[in-house]
Formats: C-alpha cells, structure tokens, sequence
C-alpha cells in the first residue's frame, strides 16, 4: 500500500557516492510490525506498508523468524545473464569508498529490544564469484560498522 507521494519501491536513489571518496552517501531504511502490517521507513517518511492480510495464514503476521539483507541487480534487457554493476562495480574487498555496503544492521525484539544481526558462517549466497563479492566479516573499531558488510562487483 503506497502511501507516500515522493517516493516509491524501485525509484533510483540519488545523489549517488563516488568511488574513492571519503564522504559515501547514505540512507536509513527501516521494516515495522505496526498492528499488523509491515511499514516501510525511507528518508524521514514511511512510504508504504505490506498489508496483515497478505500473511494471514503465515508467522509474518506477527512476527519474522528471519532477518536478510542484500544486493541485487537487474538488465531488463538481458535474457539469461547480466553484466550490470552491483554498487559501484567494485568487488567487496576493495572495502570503504570503492565498495557498497549495508551497517548498523539492527532488529528488534520483544525480549531483547534492539539487538545487531549476526552474520551466520554459510549463510550467504554469490550467484557468481567472478561477477560479485561479499565481504560479511568486516571488523572495525568503529561502533557505527559493527554489524555491517560490504559488497558489489563488475557483473
């Protein structure tokens, strides 16, 4: 249910980072279970919500079981295959201002309130490691890159 005017699902998001640049751009993004629907927070405004009714018959529409986060990439022109840049088109390790990246990944609980998500060994997916990288066990003294990885690639 789109409630917002100014932004929408799949709307291209600018201003963009520069590669190698110390200043990244940013945007928080945030999922909430509010009386049964799940919000969607987008640059100081909530711009939609997945409606209750659409998990009557599922745990989600209480709950989620599981919590993920990742890159995609779409040609809509390429039948099979794909050789679009996902982030900058850098791979994971090349790490700050060259990479994307996802930190302060967070979700909350009732018995435990805010919490960091966790990386699981095993759990992550690259289609193709020519292609696309991740790097999930980023480390930094950095409180704000706590629970955070980076990722992308050349296609």
């Amino acid at each position: 249910m789109q409630v917002s005017t100014t932004v929408a699902p799949g709307v291209r998001l600018t201003p963009t980072s520069t590669v190698g640049v110390a200043n990244q751009r940013e945007i928080a993004i945030s999922v909430w279970l509010s009386d049964g629907n799940w919000w969607v927070w987008y640059i100081n405004q909530w711009i939609g919500n997945y409606p209750g009714t659409l998990f009557a018959t599922t745990g989600l529409r209480s709950q989620a079981a599981t919590v993920a986060f990742q890159g995609e990439v779409i040609d809509e022109t390429a039948f099979l295959a794909t050789s679009t840049d996902m982030g900058s088109g850098q791979f994971a390790s090349t790490g700050w201002g060259n990479a994307a990246y996802m930190r302060q990944l967070q979700y909350l609980s009732a018995a435990n309130g805010v919490s960091p998500v966790r990386y699981s060994p095993g759990s992550t997916l690259v289609s193709n490691a020519n292609c696309y990288s991740h790097l999930a066990q980023y480390t930094s003294t950095d409180p704000n890159f706590l629970s955070s990885f980076f990722f992308g690639g050349p296609g």
